[in-house]
């Protein structure tokens, strides 16, 4: 590469001027531009278009990162060290990565019950995909629906008992989070 071309790389948990040292010893810029996306290559319709982006790195690098995204949303990673770049990246990881958890629970919970594997697996996407849309729109606490939303928490103890594993410790664990989290957002 000529110098002083800017290099980007795009792993979140990794710091730039780690993971390109060589080329920053050389002489070159290096940076970070992490999309903050589920991207699979087998979906080749990803949504990366409307993605934000984790940025950081020497100047000249921040700045071909912010041509590159243009006016999508980013998130400035420079302050964070090592550790915190991983923490960085697991928080993504929580949010993207662990809904197959819920759902693969969900899935088996009603088909134990004799519900369609198939069926069960579209109602819950839709449900999830709803869930979500609530969230964006509204946020905490109004996104939120269910029992905890409405103050049952009677009917959440019902659901806990009600449930085999690894549904009931998730929905348990969950469900003292969620109750956390509304007590701490009051409906306004």
């Amino acid at each position: 590469l000529l110098r002083p071309t800017p290099v980007l790389h795009g792993a979140g948990a990794r710091v730039a001027r780690e993971v390109l040292a060589p080329l920053h010893d050389a002489g070159h810029p290096v940076g970070t531009l992490h999309p903050i996306c589920a991207l699979r290559r087998e979906r080749p319709h990803s949504r990366l278009s409307q993605a934000s982006f984790g940025v950081e790195g020497d100047p000249q690098a921040r700045a071909l990162a912010q041509r590159l995204v243009g006016d999508r949303p980013t998130l400035a990673l420079d302050h964070l060290d090592a550790n915190a770049r991983v923490a960085y990246h697991a928080a993504c990881a929580l949010v993207s990565n662990h809904l197959a958890v819920l759902e693969h629970a969900s899935v088996d919970e009603l088909a134990r019950l004799g519900l369609d594997e198939v069926r069960a697996r579209q109602a819950l996407e839709q449900l999830m995909t709803g869930s979500l849309e609530n969230l964006r729109a509204l946020g905490i606490p109004l996104g939120i629906t269910g029992p905890l939303a409405r103050g049952d928490g009677a009917a959440a103890e019902r659901h806990v008992l009600a449930l085999h594993e690894p549904a009931r410790t998730l929905y348990a664990q969950l469900s003292a989070r969620l109750a956390t989290l509304l007590a701490s957002h009051p409906a306004r």
